[in-house]
């Protein structure tokens, strides 16, 4: 993919730009740490010199994001000439692809959007500890999806907006799973209404778009022990899915895979695992 720019940057774009752009697109929003955890530069010399030539020559925008109150971090997002370029790498109309570069994000936005990188870190990081195989990691943006439901005869139209969709494989089992990165600043009504679209799903459309027959809906808190009795209260009318609630600060001490979750209808802490389903070999 190696190509001149339209603008006047004395650079040549790579192949490994255009999965920057891909990454960044996808992501909404990610910080210079996370895209050398995803593999993308192994030295931070010369990511910093790379990030800054992109930045110049308008392909990704650099944004200093409060940490603290004293202390700011890089967030990179995409800009206007990266936009045919991730047009053509991605399953997207261009119209939406050029929105989401004009955007102008919110403090929430860039919070939840890193939060969510973050939580695809632990969960490679845990798998790799574990022997697991993260074998599918797909951002809200590839996994949403609009729906219509019969109901008695009366089409509704549905959708279904996860944080990310992983599969991780396991002794020949694939599970399937649903994040939602819960900042502990929504009600716990506009909670219930979101687990109770999940309920839907589960009913038939799931299995059709995914070819499997169940899945968990795994709820990482930043909240604390309350939050999660809060939020698991809201789930025990559900029969499927099954939804595990775990806070941040377990997931992170103890390794996705190895934190403490909670499930409706099950005394004892679990596993953020569904009931199994054999691999096809």
């Amino acid at each position: 993919m190696t190509r001149t720019p339209k603008n006047n940057c004395n650079f040549r774009l790579t192949v490994r730009d255009g999965c920057v752009f891909k990454e960044v697109f996808l992501s909404r929003a990610i910080d210079r740490d996370s895209l050398i955890a995803l593999g993308y530069y192994g030295s931070v010399a010369r990511l910093n010199n790379r990030l800054t030539k992109l930045v110049g020559g308008r392909y990704l925008r650099r944004i200093a994001f409060p940490t603290r109150p004293t202390s700011c971090q890089s967030v990179y997002l995409l800009d206007r000439e990266a936009i045919d370029i991730v047009t053509r790498l991605v399953d997207f109309d261009r119209c939406e692809i050029a929105r989401v570069a004009r955007q102008e994000p919110t403090r929430a936005f860039i919070e939840h959007s890193l939060l969510i990188v973050q939580l695809r870190l632990l969960i490679e990081q845990d798998a790799r500890r574990r022997g697991y195989k993260v074998e599918t990691f797909g951002h809200e943006a590839l996994v949403r999806h609009e729906y219509v439901e019969v109901v008695r005869g009366k089409q509704f139209r549905r959708i279904v907006k996860p944080d990310a969709y992983v599969a991780v494989v396991h002794d020949g089992v694939r599970h399937h799973m649903f994040l939602e990165a819960d900042r502990a600043n929504v009600s716990i009504a506009q909670e219930r209404r979101s687990y109770e679209r999940y309920a839907r799903y589960a009913n038939g459309v799931f299995a059709d778009a995914y070819n499997a027959d169940s899945f968990n809906v795994c709820v990482i808190t930043l909240g604390g022990g309350r939050r999660v009795s809060h939020l698991l209260n809201q789930t025990k009318n559900i029969e499927q899915p099954k939804f595990r609630f775990a806070t941040l600060d377990a997931v992170r001490r103890e390794g996705f895979f190895g934190a403490v979750w909670e499930s409706s209808g099950i005394c004892s802490p679990t596993s953020p695992f569904v009931e199994p389903v054999e691999v096809s070999r």
